[in-house]
């Protein structure tokens, strides 16, 4: 970051030249999309993401204003759902109170309440192009900052101080995902999993589970009065949220997801 200040007078009008180009010509230059190690263990291929040097050179002005473009026209169509509570003012604040009423409405109605708390791995690495009503240069700008990005494999000689004796694999094409770091990543996968909420609705169901969303948290909240139903319930949601993410390239944390039951101290005193 200390070189690109000190840089900066140098290479902003150029940038500046790529980013006015690259949107009003809805391309973006291939050379930019090339991934990196992150963290943790080396010899680890999980540990590799799409954390591209497009990250610094587009993170900028041109991310930002495409970020806005494509926010404003997802809000004016109301495109996302209302249980979405990311990339909305107050979101954490919203979507903490909405889950806490639903869990003391159903409490005061003496309903037997529980909860699923779904977490994913590796959520932004899945991510495909499908977008509503982005069309023509903007499709295509978005479709190009998705695609084709560049990845490869060096196998690192440790008994060696040559750096010639390292061996590195061919280029290969990441045909999923998001750049991690960049804000477009996060609108784009809010509208990839804007349909999740309505596996939880079963037409047999008089109350049907409670969804809130807040980026790639889940939260079902289920209720119901008798308990042989509302084990058929969780059976049900758990069944249906991990088809769904598996027809959309995602996975569950199993050690992250879990299921919890709400008891008031009226029930426990009985």
């Amino acid at each position: 970051m200390k070189i690109l200040k000190i840089s900066a007078p140098f290479i902003s009008s150029p940038l500046n030249y790529i980013h006015n180009i690259s949107i009003s010509s809805g391309i973006l230059p291939s050379h930019l999309k090339y991934s990196l190690f992150k963290t943790g263990n080396k010899n680890n291929m999980a540990n590799y993401r799409i954390n591209l040097f497009i990250t610094f050179i587009f993170k900028g002005a041109a991310e930002g204003h495409i970020y806005k473009t494509v926010l404003t026209h997802i809000n004016n169509l109301n495109i996302l759902v209302t249980e979405q509570f990311g990339c909305r003012s107050s979101s954490t604040e919203k979507a903490s109170y909405n889950l806490i009423c639903e869990i003391l409405k159903d409490s005061n109605n003496k309903r037997i309440v529980g909860g699923i708390f779904f977490r994913l791995r590796k959520n932004f690495t899945c991510l495909t192009t499908e977008f509503f009503g982005i069309i023509e240069k903007a499709y295509n700008l978005i479709k190009l900052y998705l695609n084709y990005r560049q990845q490869r494999v060096m196998f690192k000689d440790e008994f060696s101080n040559n750096n010639n004796n390292n061996m590195c694999s061919n280029w290969g094409i990441v045909k999923h995902g998001v750049p991690q770091g960049s804000i477009m990543g996060q609108v784009l996968f809010f509208i990839y999993i804007n349909d999740l909420p309505k596996v939880t609705i079963h037409k047999n169901l008089s109350d049907n589970p409670k969804t809130i969303l807040f980026a790639d948290d889940t939260s079902v909240i289920v209720n119901n009065s008798n308990f042989t139903d509302f084990e058929e319930v969780i059976i049900m949601v758990l069944k249906n949220m991990n088809e769904m993410f598996s027809s959309h390239s995602l996975s569950l944390n199993f050690g992250k997801t879990h299921f919890m039951k709400f008891i008031t101290k009226i029930a426990l005193v009985m």
